[in-house]
Order: structure tokens, then C-alpha cells, then sequence
């Protein structure tokens, strides 16, 4: 038996891509468990004064410290064992990173906007106008700041670099599969969940996946994520099981049967929202704009570290040609 081929591919002459992420989740153990013991000693007191389990405080601690090692342990492994440039993580500031990302907000806006809007057209939910205060301005601020930090650290740990060597390992179908399991199966325990809960979430990391696929970074599923998560909240809708505690501009209430409307799961729980999701997978999916499937980009081909490192790329592509950079995934029309 030739044991050198149990850890590395002969093709690639790499370790293989599940030791690869076995590492990678090694680093991102310990130094998320360096940073949340930081934070939770110094975050100020009045965030969570009895020093007692609380969930946002929870959440908050969660997110400070999972961002940076998301960040830092995949910057590390692709380094040293992709020997990839650390912007090909996908959380570049460079190129149109900016315009991508409110896009994605804009799209989950409009996404729970239409899904509101047939329900409300089919009399199965009432949408009152609560007014904004100071007071609901200052809570919506903080929401939009903590909704950012979940879309941010759940693309991060969703369709970073565990998804994105797997990618390079087995390919996109069983990637996104896969890690759609998983990102379903984390929110399995959220109050309220059903089998078509379940159901709209593995949707959700699809359609996340593929926008990642699509868009060449992560800036688009962050921003969708955060805008989506954000919509519920702005309607008072549940977020994936999670009531919303206080007021918000609109309150609504879902008068129809639990099927379509989600019950108290809120509307990822309804056959609506699965609709309106299966309709954005497959514009994504055969939509005649973004990144080529075919050209298999995200395999990063004869890439090293170096001053020699190649700066653009050239694909065909259907008879269609296009320019890359490296860095900016930028596409010559």
C-alpha cells in the first residue's frame, strides 16, 4: 500500500482536500476559543450584567469571535496547504465587492417583500403600520449591525474555505448538497421547525452556494443573507423560528393555514417562501449573466505565491471569451 497517497492527491502532489479541512477546522477551534474568551471578558458589563446565558449576548460573542478565526484560519490554510492569495478566500475589498453586497441586500428585501405580498394578496396576512420612533430607529441600527454579522459569519463558515475545497475536491454538486445539509441542519434546533422549515433552508445554502458560484466572492450570499434576515425583522416576521421581541416599523400577523404561511416559524416555513425560492435558484442557475459554470474557476488552476504569480486568465467558454483577474475575477464581455 502506498500510504503517501492517503494524504496527498498524486494529481495535485496536495494534501487532500478532507485533511485539508480537518486542519483548517483544527485552527478555526482554538482561535475561536481564544477569541470568544477574550470577548466575554471584554465586552462591557451592561451588555449581559448578571453574567447569565442570554441569547443575543450569546449570539453577539458568537459572531465577534468566529468572524476573525473564519477569517484567519482560512487565510492560513489556504497559504499553506492551497498555496492560494489570501483575497481568493472571497471577503476581498477590491473590485465590485461594494455593489455586489448591497445587491444582495437589495434581493432579500425584494425576496420577503414578494413573499409578503402573495400572502397578503391571498387575505392570509395582515401587515400594520407601527411608525418609527427614535427609539425603533436606534433598535432597527443595531439589528441591521447584528443581521450583517451573521450573514457574514454564516457565508464565512457555510461557503468558505471548508465549502470551497471541497469544491475543488469532489466538485459543486456534492459541495453545495453537502453543505446545504449542514447549514440546515444547524438551525434544526431552532424553536418552531418543521420538515419544511428544514426543507427552505437546504434551498436557502443552495441558492447561497450558487450565488457564490456565480458571482466569484462572497459579498453577494452576505449580503442576501443579511438582507433577507433583515426583511423578516424590518416586517416582524419570525427569523427562522426566532420571534422578534420588540417593536419594529410593521407588524405582521399570518392568518393563513401553516403550510403556506410557516406558522410560527415565520415564512421560511411555508411552501410560498419555497416557491420564491426555487424561482431565484434556478434564474441563478441558468441566468445568462455571472461566472461560467463551465469554466470551473473556483479550481484556481496552475496558481502559486510568488512575484511570477500569473495576473489574468483566459477561458472559452461556448464560443464566448473572457479576461479574468486574477485577484478581481473581473469578465471582458
Amino acid at each position: 500500500m502506498n500510504w503517501r497517497s492517503i494524504w496527498y492527491d498524486p494529481k495535485s502532489n496536495r494534501l487532500r482536500s478532507g485533511w485539508r479541512i480537518i486542519a483548517f477546522l483544527g485552527m478555526l477551534l482554538a482561535l475561536f476559543i481564544l477569541l470568544s474568551t477574550l470577548f466575554s471578558e471584554v465586552l462591557p458589563p451592561n451588555l449581559n450584567p448578571g453574567k447569565t446565558s442570554n441569547l443575543y449576548y450569546d449570539m453577539l460573542v458568537w459572531n465577534l469571535a468566529i468572524i476573525p478565526a473564519l477569517i484567519a484560519a482560512g487565510i492560513w490554510a489556504l497559504k499553506v496547504f492551497d498555496r492560494l492569495p489570501a483575497r481568493s478566500l472571497g471577503i476581498s475589498f477590491e473590485g465590485p465587492w461594494l455593489s455586489r453586497f448591497l445587491l444582495g441586500i437589495v434581493a432579500g428585501f425584494l425576496m420577503i417583500g414578494a413573499s409578503l405580498t402573495l400572502l397578503w394578496a391571498g387575505g392570509m396576512a395582515v401587515i400594520r403600520w407601527q411608525g418609527i420612533g427614535k427609539e425603533v430607529l436606534l433598535v432597527l441600527g443595531a439589528a441591521l449591525l447584528f443581521m450583517l454579522l451573521i450573514g457574514l459569519s454564516e457565508e464565512l463558515l457555510f461557503r468558505g474555505y471548508a465549502f470551497q475545497t471541497l469544491l475543488r475536491g469532489i466538485g459543486p454538486l456534492l459541495s453545495i448538497s453537502l453543505s446545504s445539509v449542514v447549514f440546515a441542519l444547524a438551525h434544526i434546533s431552532n424553536p418552531n421547525t418543521s420538515l419544511l422549515g428544514f426543507t427552505n433552508i437546504f434551498l436557502v445554502g443552495v441558492l447561497f452556494s450558487l450565488l457564490y458560484l456565480r458571482s466569484g466572492s462572497l459579498w453577494l450570499p452576505v449580503g442576501l443573507h443579511a438582507g433577507w434576515n433583515f426583511a423578516l425583522l424590518f416586517f416582524h416576521v419570525p427569523v427562522s423560528g426566532f420571534a422578534i421581541p420588540f417593536s419594529t416599523p410593521f407588524l405582521t400577523v399570518l392568518t393563513g393555514h401553516r403550510l403556506l404561511t410557516g406558522g410560527s416559524f415565520g415564512l421560511e416555513g411555508g411552501v410560498i417562501v419555497s416557491i420564491v425560492l426555487l424561482g431565484m435558484i434556478a434564474l441563478v442557475a441558468h441566468g445568462r449573466f455571472g461566472l461560467p459554470f463551465q469554466s470551473r474557476w473556483w479550481e484556481w488552476p496552475g496558481v502559486a505565491i510568488g512575484p511570477d504569480m500569473p495576473q489574468n486568465w483566459d477561458f472559452s467558454v461556448n464560443a464566448r471569451y473572457y479576461q479574468w483577474k486574477l485577484l478581481g475575477h473581473d469578465q471582458g464581455e
